[in-house]
């Protein structure tokens, strides 16, 4: 997200519209803001996921809808590209999907694939006034699960205000740990 923020900036700054990407529920405890993340925040509470305010056509920062006189479809497309470029030019993080009920949007990206082989950009209830980035777990991560794998494994968790708790448990299998990233 901060190279994304960087690129966009530095290829904004002169231009009228927004050059500043307000980006949120990013990390959050919880999910953020947005109380339909779930009470885990789920995919937004362990930095794979984040909102971004969708571009205007103004340097004011300001709410900004699908369709609405501000909102830019052009530079949305160009923000998107972007993320899409960064995601491809590097191995380490990937960009999984993008969310903005943009019907334009959607229609224009709709040959762009993930690293999984779906769509990049797809369509959600909600998703008409952010966009939602969402990001395959590091290459790190994947490789700390598939070389970790003992019987009888201690999981730690964090808890809230940095309690620790302690179980010794099954081992999980590889897919069930990937699937469990950030939840447990």
């Amino acid at each position: 997200m901060v190279n994304l923020a960087k690129k966009w900036h530095a290829a904004n700054i002169n231009s009228s519209g927004t050059d500043v990407l307000y980006v949120n529920n990013f990390g959050a405890y919880g999910g953020g803001t947005n109380k339909q993340h779930g009470g885990d925040g789920g995919l937004h509470a362990v930095g794979l996921a984040c909102d971004i305010q969708p571009m205007a056509k103004t340097k004011q920062q300001q709410r900004c809808i699908v369709g609405e006189s501000n909102y830019d479809q052009a530079k949305n497309i160009e923000l998107i590209q972007m993320a899409i470029d960064l995601s491809n030019s590097q191995d380490k993080i990937k960009l999984q999907n993008v969310i903005l009920n943009d019907a334009d949007i959607i229609s224009h990206f709709s040959n762009v694939k993930n690293a999984s082989g779906g769509k990049v950009m797809i369509s959600w209830a909600g998703h008409a006034n952010h966009i939602h980035m969402e990001f395959d777990y590091p290459p790190r991560v994947i490789n700390e699960v598939k070389n970790n794998i003992k019987e009888n494994d201690s999981i730690v968790s964090s808890g809230e205000k940095g309690t620790i708790i302690k179980n010794t448990a099954k081992t999980p299998s590889e897919s069930e740990k990937l699937n469990a990233l950030g939840q447990i």
